[in-house]
């Protein structure tokens, strides 16, 4: 896919991807994924995305408690 396919018409360049293609391009992803041969990860990609934003979270509370402490002693 050009640059110039995904050029949006109210916003520039690369500032919003093309609904239409990344629709059918994460369609096609979560459909495979399930039985692809090659990734141990059976996941969706809304699944996947969902465990790394909770993790992400739960890092940063993690972090929050320890500059807390740090900043109590």
């Amino acid at each position: 896919m050009s640059s110039a396919s995904c050029r949006s018409e109210t916003h520039g360049w690369g500032t919003q991807p093309c609904p239409a293609r990344a629709h059918l391009w994460v369609q096609t992803i979560e459909d495979e994924l399930p039985t692809d041969p090659y990734t141990v990860s059976r996941r969706s990609l809304r699944e996947t995305a969902q465990s790394l934003h909770r993790a992400l979270l739960n890092e940063i509370e993690r972090s929050k408690r320890q500059i807390a402490e740090v900043e109590g002693a």
